[in-house]
């Protein structure tokens, strides 16, 4: 495979906008129902399911106040496995094939191995999930680890105000990783729309202008992610972000480490070393403004009583 390098200031990239009529929705309601009476039972019995497990997750959660974001993430993560079976009904009504519920199992032999590995990378998530909640629980909190019994059966009363705590603090440095990414990858994409940057996959090749401005806005939204952080964690605002930051020093070596001789495509090398080098000072001074924040004296709007 190719790689193009681009010279100079590359042209700007047409902008296309689909524009929808008001009607349109009204019309996919239609095919969908029109859908839905063509294929029968045998969807509404996927149908079903999907609705059988959600309903589970929900009474799970409401005694195991620790496992709602967990169960919500699982059900977006599982349920597009889930509707292999509707797609691969809409496949066969497509091609005049027979339509039940037995023939849209089929589906799932399509591509077992994507399957498969889906499910592998689940799991993953899951074990990851579970030993950074257990090293967050330990180091930061000195708070003891419950058993797997007590997480997957236990209710809320087995578990300690400090591990609580605990699930909120890693809840904070979630929330402040998520603000972060979404407004860098946001940021990068109207850039390359712009044409800043080159289009995406392209040689970076004379653009260290752009990657410097790229490298200053991950600065100010690393420093903004840290500051949501320690804003919303329940106490200790500078070490929660403190361990976004180490979270995102560790994704950086690692990010660094996979296209340090990529090509061109991934820039000069010492970006990715900018980005390994600021993601703990960006932490730091977004739990120092924190920490600032909650010095300041609190105003008050009355006079004392005599």
């Amino acid at each position: 495979m190719t790689t193009s390098v681009s010279v100079g200031k590359p042209a700007n990239l047409p902008l296309e906008i689909r524009r929808v009529p008001m009607r349109q929705p009204i019309e996919w309601l239609s095919r969908g129902w029109d859908d839905l009476k063509q294929i029968g039972r045998a969807g509404l019995a996927h149908g079903v399911l999907i609705a059988i497990l959600g309903a589970v997750l929900l009474m799970l959660s409401s005694t195991h106040l620790y496992l709602t974001a967990a169960a919500v993430t699982g059900y977006l993560l599982v349920g597009p496995v889930m509707t292999t079976g509707l797609c691969e009904l809409a496949r066969r009504r497509a091609a005049h094939e027979p339509l039940g519920f037995d023939e849209s199992l089929q589906g799932l032999t399509r591509n077992p191995d994507g399957l498969m590995h889906f499910g592998g990378v689940l799991a993953l998530i899951a074990l990851s999930w579970f030993v950074l909640s257990a090293f967050l629980l330990q180091s930061v909190l000195n708070a003891s680890v419950p058993s797997l019994a007590v997480a997957l059966w236990g209710g809320a009363a087995d578990v300690s105000a400090v591990q609580i705590l605990g699930y909120v603090g890693c809840g904070a440095v979630l929330a402040g990783m998520i603000a972060g990414i979404v407004l860098t990858l946001g940021t990068d994409e109207l850039l390359h729309i712009a044409g800043v940057f080159p289009p995406w996959g392209q040689s970076m090749v004379g653009f260290d202008g752009a990657l410097l401005l790229a490298t200053a806005y991950r600065v100010v939204y690393g420093v903004a992610g840290s500051y949501i952080i320690a804003r919303l964690a329940p106490d200790r605002p500078m070490l929660h972000a403190l361990v976004g930051g180490f979270v995102g020093l560790v994704v950086s070596i690692v990010g660094a480490a996979a296209t340090w001789n990529s090509g061109p495509a991934f820039g000069p090398h010492w970006y990715p070393m900018a980005l390994i080098v600021t993601a703990l000072p960006c932490a730091w001074i977004g739990g120092k403004l924190r920490l600032m924040q909650l010095r300041q004296p609190a105003k008050v709007g009355a006079r004392p009583a005599a």
